[in-house]
């Protein structure tokens, strides 16, 4: 398998005259040290980064996930799947589940009333609008039972089980996310003999977990890593 001694995430962020020995710095694995690498690496450099770098825990996620839509994606999902296998009181509770997430999140049409769930599935518009029907806002004003009081059960269709298991995000992109090679380079990498230095401390990790024994010929950590770097250290 090719491996990239400096990883890609990091090179691809370079300057352009640090990519031109990239090749210098893709070997051949096998499999197995393939995968000891990707763990040192993760272990010994991506872990210890993250520590030293990141002052902002909230910029290490790149979405962030909404628990409570997931569980009512979840259900939703379970109901869309499985209803059939599910026992009578877990299907109430799955659908008081999705039928509250509508009420509290009703949109208007354009006749100015609430949109809630419910419905027959036979209305015109599809998707969603297949399975609610429109509430008169003097009906929620009256003393009559509201459409919140009404059974869950008997609101909540199929086509509407169907749209939240298929279509409900639960993840937001993370606005605060930082990809840990860029916040690395704008910390540490300032200058290029800190690219150089970089570079060979990659190459010298490399050497030190696997102790390679068939490399290139030619190949060494010292190697220029720039076109123009004529540096022999």
């Amino acid at each position: 398998m090719r491996h990239y001694v400096v990883p890609y995430s990091y090179r691809k962020r370079f300057q352009t005259k640090f990519k031109t020995h990239l090749p210098h710095d893709i070997v051949l694995l096998c499999i197995e040290c393939h995968i000891v690498m990707d763990q040192a690496t993760k272990i010994d450099r991506t872990d210890v980064y993250e520590q030293l770098y990141r002052k902002n825990p909230e910029s290490r996620l790149a979405v962030t996930a909404d628990y409570h839509l997931k569980r009512v994606k979840s259900c939703a999902r379970a109901l869309w799947l499985h209803k059939n296998k599910l026992p009578h009181e877990r299907i109430v509770e799955y659908e008081k589940v999705v039928y509250d997430y509508y009420v509290s999140t009703p949109t208007t049409n354009n006749d100015g009333n609430n949109v809630v769930v419910g419905g027959d599935g036979n209305s015109d518009g599809g998707g969603v609008a297949a399975g609610i029907v429109s509430i008169e806002k003097s009906t929620v004003s009256t003393g009559t039972p509201t459409v919140k009081e009404a059974t869950a059960t008997l609101l909540v269709t199929d086509a509407v089980v169907r749209e939240i298991a298929t279509t409900l995000v639960t993840e937001r992109p993370n606005p605060h996310y930082i990809p840990l090679p860029e916040l690395f380079i704008q910390q540490k990498l300032h200058t290029d003999q800190d690219v150089r230095l970089f570079v060979r401390g990659w190459r010298q990790f490399f050497v030190d977990t696997l102790h390679p024994r068939y490399l290139p010929m030619g190949w060494s950590v010292t190697s220029p890593v720039e076109i123009d770097d004529n540096d022999d250290e």
